[in-house]
């Protein structure tokens, strides 16, 4: 490959122990691979890994070294089970932090449809310390943008429908 070539590669890493089980198809995959193809990214290698930091964060890392941007699908919610941006965090070498705004957002979408916010979801608000939140108009879980090893690292819902607003 020719340097302006190398610097197309993409990755897709997709998150969750119900896509490792069965129990949940992969769309996003195949969705974000044509999205990419179409932009003239080449990419390079898909990987689905469980709900665990230490397999997020690794999954990543390895990813940003060899590519220069990684797509990840999945493990955003507000379950004790979604754990993508801690792995994040974990690879970025930084901790989380409450982002404001996003946490109003997410309380706003709740007031609108008339429904108690529960206290999980305000885990939806906490990022990264370094990076940048994406916000979400189809969901309450922001997507989230961060630069590893030189490479642009995205992070998106596992919800096709919202994959698809943020892509």
């Amino acid at each position: 490959m020719t340097p302006s070539s190398m610097d197309r590669l993409a990755e897709i890493v997709t998150i969750g122990d119900e896509l490792l089980s069965g129990e949940t198809v992969d769309t996003n995959s195949s969705y974000l691979d044509g999205l990419l193809e179409r932009w003239g990214w080449i990419v390079i290698r898909h990987s689905t890994v469980p709900d665990s930091v230490p397999a997020i964060a690794q999954a990543i890392e390895e990813a940003a070294r060899r590519s220069s941007l990684v797509i990840c699908s999945g493990g955003l919610g507000p379950t004790e089970d979604d754990l993508t941006l801690e792995g994040l965090g974990r690879a970025l070498g930084c901790p989380l932090v409450l982002h404001e705004p996003t946490l109003q957002r997410i309380q706003a979408r709740f007031a609108k449809r008339g429904v108690a916010m529960t206290p999980n979801n305000e885990r939806q608000a906490r990022v990264p310390a370094e990076g940048e939140v994406l916000p979400n108009d189809a969901g309450t879980a922001p997507g989230f943008h961060a630069t590893l090893l030189g490479a642009d690292v995205y992070v998106l819902p596992g919800v096709p429908r919202e994959v698809h607003w943020l892509a």
